[in-house]
């Protein structure tokens, strides 16, 4: 089974990779706690998702598998076929974070967010295609937004 997240804002991107995080998971061929984590691609447009595995430290990492593709423009994420076997957190849940290129996100169509309301800072804006101040849409396309995001680790906890 594939699986599509779609975050529907567009990702900011460390050229180094390690914009996309996760919570740990085990798979059938690797033994211990294993991480999705991305590496961009030369046009910083697209990467490839992999499953990272710490070894001493947390700066140090090994590549288990290619798992799939990231599409930083679009802020999608196209997983592979993967036998997970278990999960840190229960019920079976891995979360996987992406850092927005904005701190404006934007929640259009059928996007869905789940704040740590303790930790955030949520200020709303006017939809003003809803309201009709802007019927075209085009006032949440502009591509000038910059990051105020530093990206740290690579776990997501």
């Amino acid at each position: 089974m594939e699986y599509e997240l779609c975050f529907g804002n567009r990702f900011h991107v460390n050229s180094d990779g390690y914009n996309i995080k996760s919570t740990g998971f085990t798979i059938s061929t690797e033994p211990g706690t294993v991480y999705l984590t991305d590496i961009p691609n030369s046009d910083k447009k697209t990467g490839i998702i992999s499953i990272v595995k710490p070894i001493s430290n947390e700066e140090t990492r090994v590549v288990v598998k290619s798992a799939g593709t990231v599409d930083y423009i679009k802020g999608e994420v196209l997983l592979n076929t993967i036998n997970i076997t278990s999960t840190v957190k229960s019920n079976n849940i891995i979360e996987i974070q992406a850092f927005p290129e904005s701190n404006d996100i934007l929640g259009l169509k059928d996007l869905y967010l789940n704040f740590n309301i303790s930790s955030s800072s949520i200020n709303m804006v006017k939809d003003v295609i809803a309201s009709g101040d802007e019927i075209s849409g085009v006032v949440f396309s502009r591509d000038y937004y910059t990051s105020s995001y530093l990206n740290g680790n690579l776990i997501r906890q």
